[in-house]
């Protein structure tokens, strides 16, 4: 099991995604899309070591054999069947130490442990690699320096195919192949043991190799499973659902704001109508002779009270004194 626990990555000055949690089942073959620098390679060398999280930890198994394509080109005096051969590490130090052994019991445990890694069919398994990826028998013995770029690749794939891995990395592994190629590949990787993880913008290669596709976009990480088709249904989905959660949210805030905006309208009309706060004398209009359209303003008291309430009307004061019943309002009848 692999395991991403809150991972972030960082290459130089630029973010690539924060937060990552992911949990890759052995044996699962994974693909991981995205566009150019999103940091779909960095992912692969923080798996490997190479590249240390700016935050969180991964996890991969100590006992696990990881596989991994180099980048450049190999060069010197190595025939094509040497290079791929080299893939198989505990093959190699099993044979040096057969060469350097001259124990018998030593020789023994190193002979029974070669034949447990397939090490006396190594070179059959190589040569199979080599034909697979375009290699005829002619070419086995020739160096590797002879050969053009584009199949130098070739035979850097071969070489991390022949490893007997846990955990197999490929970034853009068709990239150099033909079709015929391509088909040979995904029938190999089909009958793959260990875990596969690998990138490519190559559709239909997706769709007949991967169970499982990790999409990074916008410095986040989503799992989908599925092939490459089933991604992009369930991408599409997921958008959709979005899009229309989207929409009503907008609606709601513009319901909202609607309201908010008739009950503001509503709230300050009241309030124009309204004497200012505080204020302790209600203001009406009278006619008559003191005026008319002069503003009436009646005190206003918290209690009732035995002192005479006063009137004021335009310039003039009325009142009643206590204990007379009649009016001083007679003037306005």
């Amino acid at each position: 099991m692999i395991k991403l626990r809150d991972v972030s990555l960082r290459r130089g000055t630029k973010h690539l995604f924060a937060a990552v949690t992911l949990e890759l089942a052995s044996g699962l073959r994974v693909g991981v899309v995205g566009q150019n620098g999103c940091g779909k390679s960095s992912l692969l060398q923080a798996l490997t070591g190479e590249l240390a999280p700016e935050r969180g930890e991964i996890y991969v198994p100590r006992d696990y054999a990881i596989a991994v394509v180099r980048q450049d080109f190999p060069s010197g005096s190595e025939t094509v069947m040497e290079f791929i051969r080299s893939g198989d590490r505990e093959l190699l130090e099993v044979e040096s130490a057969l060469e350097q052994s001259s124990d018998g019991s030593t020789i023994a445990v190193l002979h029974a442990r070669l034949a447990d890694i397939g090490g006396y069919s190594a070179d059959a398994r190589a040569a199979k690699l080599a034909a697979g990826l375009g290699f005829g028998p002619g070419n086995l013995s020739r160096p590797i320096r002879e050969f053009s770029g584009g199949w130098q690749r070739r035979l850097c794939l071969a070489q991390a195919l022949m490893c007997r891995s846990d955990l197999l990395l490929l970034d853009e592994p068709t990239n150099h192949l033909d079709f015929e190629t391509v088909v040979w590949l995904e029938s190999w990787l089909g009958r793959y043991p260990g875990t596969l993880i690998v990138i490519s913008h190559d559709r239909e290669f997706l769709d007949n190799v991967v169970g499982q596709v990790i999409h990074i976009e916008g410095g986040r990480v989503r799992a989908y499973r599925g092939n490459y088709s089933d991604f992009e249904r369930l991408r599409a989905e997921r958008l959709t659902h979005q899009s229309a959660l989207h929409r009503r949210q907008q609606q709601e805030i513009a319901h909202i704001t609607r309201f908010v905006s008739r009950f503001r309208e509503g709230y300050e009309g009241a309030s124009g109508s309204e004497p200012a706060q505080g204020s302790r004398a209600h203001a009406t209009h009278c006619s008559g002779p003191l005026g008319r359209g002069a503003p009436l303003r009646i005190p206003r008291t918290g209690k009732a009270s035995e002192s005479a309430p006063q009137l004021a009307c335009g310039e003039r004061r009325l009142w009643r004194k206590p204990g007379h019943s009649r009016r001083a309002f007679d003037a306005f009848a």
